[in-house]
C-alpha cells in the first residue's frame, strides 16, 4: 500500500476513473506554467530536496574548516475534498454525468497553487517566481490601443536581441492584458498578429494580474522539479461522505533571469 491508500476507499473502479478524468481535465487546462518551463521529474514521493551544488560559508578552527551543502526543499501540497458515495455509485447504474463539482474545485485550487509558485514565487519554500526574477527593466505598455501591446512585445524582443537571448519566445498574459487581446475584433486582430510575431498564440494565466511576461523557451532557464506529480488519494469515509485529497510535491528555480522580460 502506498501513501495514497486508494485501495482502502469504498469507491468502484469507474468512480476512480471519473474522478481522475475530471481532475486531469482541469489540471491540463490550467497548468500554463508547465508549457513555458523545463519540467524535471516526477522523481517520486521520497524526493525531499534538490542539490544546489553550493556550499554555505562555514567556519574554521583548530586547522579544520566546514560548510553546509545547500539544497532547495520541495513543498508538499495537499488539497482535501469530499465526494458523495451514493452519487458515484450511480455510475454503476449507468448515470452519466455524475456530480463531480468538489473534484473540479480541488483540482483548480491545486493548479492555482502551482501557478502562483511559478509566476509569483513562494517565500515559505524559498521559491522565487518568474515575475520578480527578470534582470531587465520592465517594458511599459500603453493603456489605450491594442497596437500598444504589440509594440511592447516588439520592444521586449529587442531587449532579448541586445542581451543575446535567443528564442523561441512565449508571451504569458494576465487577465487584463489577455482581455485586451480577445476584445480586438479588427480585420487583423491582435491575437493573430502576436501569433505571427512569436510563432504561437499568447498564453493566459490568472496569476499575472496587470502584467505580462515575455519568455525565452530556449531551455535551461526555468526548472520546475516534481517529486510527486498531481495525484488523488484517500483519507477516510463516514456515511455517504468520502474524504479524498489532491497532493503534489514541487519546487521551482529561475536559472536564467536574462530570459524574462516583464511587460506592464
Amino acid at each position: 500500500m502506498d501513501f495514497l491508500r486508494r485501495e482502502l476507499a469504498p469507491l468502484i473502479d469507474s468512480a476512480w476513473a471519473a474522478i481522475d478524468d475530471e481532475a486531469r481535465s482541469i489540471l491540463t487546462t490550467n497548468l500554463s506554467g508547465r508549457r513555458v518551463v523545463d519540467l524535471r521529474g516526477p522523481e517520486g514521493w521520497s524526493l525531499s530536496a534538490i542539490n544546489l551544488g553550493r556550499l554555505s560559508k562555514g567556519e574554521s578552527s583548530d586547522g579544520l574548516s566546514w560548510g553546509v551543502r545547500q539544497v532547495q526543499p520541495l513543498v508538499e501540497l495537499r488539497v482535501p475534498f469530499s465526494v458523495s458515495l451514493s452519487e458515484l455509485d450511480n455510475l454503476a447504474r449507468g448515470a452519466d454525468p455524475v456530480e463531480l463539482g468538489p473534484v473540479s474545485e480541488a483540482a483548480m485550487r491545486a493548479a492555482r497553487f502551482e501557478e502562483r509558485a511559478i509566476y509569483e514565487g513562494f517565500a515559505g519554500a524559498n521559491i522565487r517566481g518568474l515575475r520578480e526574477s527578470s534582470e531587465h527593466e520592465t517594458v511599459t505598455i500603453g493603456a489605450g490601443e491594442p497596437a500598444e501591446l504589440l509594440d511592447a512585445v516588439t520592444r521586449g524582443l529587442v531587449v532579448f536581441h541586445d542581451a543575446g537571448v535567443v528564442g523561441p519566445h512565449t508571451l504569458v498574459l494576465g487577465p487584463k492584458l489577455y482581455e485586451r487581446v480577445l476584445s480586438d475584433n479588427s480585420a487583423y486582430p491582435l491575437r493573430q498578429q502576436l501569433t505571427k510575431l512569436l510563432g504561437q498564440p499568447p498564453i493566459y494565466s490568472p496569476e499575472l494580474d496587470g502584467v505580462g511576461l515575455l519568455l525565452s523557451t530556449r531551455g535551461g532557464d526555468f526548472e520546475l522539479t516534481l517529486g510527486q506529480d498531481m495525484s488523488i488519494g484517500y483519507s477516510s469515509h463516514q456515511g455517504d461522505s468520502v474524504e479524498l485529497f489532491i497532493t503534489e510535491t514541487l519546487t521551482f528555480r529561475v536559472l536564467g533571469p536574462e530570459a524574462i522580460v516583464k511587460l506592464g
